[in-house]
């Protein structure tokens, strides 16, 4: 696959749903700095703003979920407003629709959005590896395309701010990123051979695309980096890493049709088939002149992965995966901040769905540790929403910092007790569907934001589905209760993250006195 043709899947994303991309143009790049928010391991949250930037890489303290927490312990009933025209409703055809997070201002916006895909992607090819129910297959793997074929903005947004048009980096995930767009059409298009084509989409992955993401923010001189962990060990059955060039490697591009000399080029791509991918803000700027001074034949080679630098400043999650998250670009509008939001969505529902299959400890770990980052971030779009709205964000914003910490806490339980994934799932799944999603698209119709969705509802999608109650129903009560968020035990996503900041903020001074002290023992 050429370079010009992973442009053209770059332009495919912002140019799919014409018509669709208002919030960006011109109001994307307004001044104004990225909240940030950190996650840390076990799922959970740090409550410590992170470094990501935006608007030539300026920080802002943003404060964590700035959610005023009025009608704390209230069940949060669900609130509809406004009609549901301009809404694409993706409960018939679940996750096949996903807008773009903000635009990247500056080299660490764009892996921090990266990495948001990134974790989506992850978690969709570890409950590929369980599931065998043919809708589950089906949603994880549509979100996890739709995550996939949107890294390629970001990824033309570092390669522009290096000075060798991203080098090796950009040119193995040029090559390699069709292994993984064309398994997960696969596992979509034969669910019965999920696990197999998740296993080949880790081998070529892990290997080929996950170094590259890291060394292309390195040549990009990105800041936040992160050292995301293979999927390969966390697959229901674990494969081990392979280096560039192997024979196994080789064997899992074949089969995914993506090999040296064999790689199809985009309008071969069963990309519309598969997802449709929309996005708020054009990239022309970020993709010209990307093609100058490339090589003819690079993709003919394995492109050997590069790392560039040294890894210090780089946060290593393989012995804690999924553990940090930083939040995406920083939304300048309502229609940012929903499209940031759906990102957030579609990798929690995927975590639920994969975790309702998982019987692996380490895969729900990881999958739970990955659903719970995106979950906290989410308060940070919703504020930005609710500020748009004459009314506070109204009765939607009051259901969402009613019931984050359900989603929150079922998380925390999953990583605590592993063997209870599948019934923590449904739990979460209740208390979501009912009180949380409709009340996502609410905030966002209250907001006046575009390109909204109608997020299909994780419930029937789970390994053994489950029925969508109404907000106040004994099942969504009970539910709730079994989670520790009951009117009357609630505690809101603020200060979820107050505590565990403040035990942060202890055991960094225990490690940090320890540490002095080894230091003059050392001494003496």
């Amino acid at each position: 696959m050429h370079l010009q043709h992973f442009i053209a899947l770059v332009i495919l994303a912002t140019s799919v749903a014409a018509g669709k991309r208002k919030a960006g143009n011109g109001n994307n790049g307004a001044n104004g700095n990225n909240q940030g928010t950190q996650t840390n391991q076990g799922g959970q949250t740090a409550g410590t703003q992170t470094a990501a930037t935006q608007n030539q890489g300026t920080q802002n303290q943003g404060t964590q979920n700035q959610g005023t927490q009025g009608n704390q312990g209230t069940q949060g009933t669900q609130a509809t407003t406004g009609s549901t025209q301009g809404v694409t409703n993706l409960n018939s055809s679940p996750y096949l629709v996903l807008n773009a997070p903000a635009a990247a201002q500056n080299s660490t916006d764009a892996f921090s959005n990266f990495a948001n895909h990134v974790y989506g992607v992850s978690t969709a090819i570890i409950g590929l590896s369980y599931a065998t129910n043919p809708n589950s297959v089906t949603a994880m793997a549509n979100a996890g395309f739709a995550h996939e074929a949107l890294e390629s903005i970001e990824a033309m947004k570092m390669a522009s701010l290096t000075n060798n048009n991203g080098g090796a980096p950009l040119q193995a995930l040029v090559a390699n990123t069709p292994c993984v767009l064309n398994g997960l059409t696969l596992a979509a298009q034969n669910p019965a051979n999920a696990a197999t084509v998740a296993t080949q989409m880790s081998i070529v992955r892990d290997a080929m695309i996950l170094p590259n993401i890291l060394a292309l923010g390195q040549l990009s001189n990105a800041q936040n980096l992160l050292q995301f962990p293979s999927t390969g060990p966390l697959l229901s059955t674990p494969v081990n890493v392979q280096q560039p060039g192997s024979q196994t490697l080789l064997a899992a591009q074949t089969a995914l049709n993506c090999a040296p000399g064999q790689t199809q080029t985009l309008n071969q791509l069963p990309i519309t088939s598969q997802s449709t991918v929309q996005t708020n803000s054009g990239i022309n700027s970020q993709t010209n002149g990307q093609t100058n001074g490339q090589t003819n034949g690079q993709t003919n080679s394995q492109t050997n992965g590069q790392t560039a630098g040294s890894t210090q400043g780089v946060t290593n999650l393989n012995t804690s995966p999924y553990s940090v998250l930083n939040a995406p670009a920083a939304a300048q509008n309502s229609t940012d901040a929903f499209s940031n939001f759906a990102n957030h969505v579609y990798a929690v529902s995927t975590a639920l769905i994969g975790m309702s299959a998982a019987t692996n400890a380490n895969s729900v770990t990881a999958m739970a540790n990955a659903g719970f980052a995106h979950e906290i971030l989410e308060s940070i779009e919703a504020m930005v929403m609710a500020r748009n709205t004459n009314n506070n964000g109204g009765a939607p914003l009051q259901a969402l910092i009613a019931n984050t910490p359900c989603v929150l806490n079922g998380f925390k339980m999953a990583v605590q007790n592993p063997a209870q994934s599948a019934s923590l799932a449904a739990q979460i799944s209740t208390v979501r569907d009912a009180t949380i999603l409709p009340n996502i698209l609410a905030l966002g119709q209250l907001s006046n934001a575009q390109n909204l969705l109608q997020f299909p509802s994780t419930g029937p999608l789970l390994q053994n589905p489950i029925q969508v109650n109404q907000p106040n129903s004994n099942t969504v009560a009970q539910a709730q209760q079994a989670l520790g968020c009951a009117p009357g035990q609630t505690q809101t996503p603020q200060q979820n993250g107050q505590q565990q900041q403040q035990q942060n903020q202890n055991q960094q001074n225990q490690n940090q006195s320890q540490q002095n002290q080894a230091t003059q023992n050392g001494s003496r």
